[in-house]
């Protein structure tokens, strides 16, 4: 595992990196950013770093070496076990945005939002054992339990940005993350796991 394939699977997730949000990724975010700057494959503006082409070209190989180093087998595998959880967590996620009416939930009725995040703390739980494994099989991937965890928490606590706000570090936002990355180190399409109804 290497902080330029960390931080620049970041950059490609996030669109732009920032150090706030690097340090989601990395202890050493700012030398980081700096370092791929040097190298040509971040464009740091105000906003923070983008992919530079060359940025592109590097993550993908970094990520083809990961694939190539990874066991294809535990990876399918744990993707297998991955796909019912995904489902349950779309099921949840919608059920926040949408009353069972098909009309948008408007979160003025306390108790639907209570059981909506009860099952969100359950779904969280019940992945847990998987996300540890996915860390194990492929180390990089291990910030992505620790900030379910956190959103998860945060949540708990009752700040509900963290169900699915895109602008924040919610749940949804993490976990939409984790498939991107699974789906590249499977060297899947997006396309055609939307078509499965495996994609959120």
């Amino acid at each position: 595992m290497t902080d330029a394939l960390v931080l620049l699977q970041a950059a490609r997730l996030k669109g732009r990196l920032s150090v706030p949000v690097a340090h989601l990724f990395s202890a050493d975010a700012e030398a980081g950013i700096a370092a791929l700057e040097g190298s040509g494959y971040l464009q740091v503006g105000p906003a923070g770093g983008r992919l530079t082409p060359a940025g592109r070209d590097e993550l993908a190989r970094l990520i083809a070496a990961e694939r190539d180093a990874a066991d294809a087998v535990v990876l399918e595998r744990l993707y297998a076990r991955f796909d019912p959880h995904n489902s349950e967590l779309k099921a949840t996620i919608s059920a926040w945005q949408l009353r069972p009416d098909g009309t948008p939930n408007d979160h003025v009725d306390p108790a639907y939002d209570a059981e909506v995040i009860a099952r969100l703390q359950g779904a969280h739980h019940d992945a847990s054992d998987l996300l540890d494994e996915l860390a194990t099989a492929v180390a990089r991937l291990g910030h992505y339990p620790v900030r379910l965890s956190a959103a998860a928490r945060a949540v708990q606590q009752g700040d509900t940005r963290f169900v699915a706000n895109p602008l924040a570090d919610s749940y949804h936002q993490v976990w939409f993350e984790l498939h991107e990355d699974l789906l590249g180190l499977l060297g899947r399409d997006r396309e055609a796991e939307a078509m499965a109804g495996r994609a959120e």
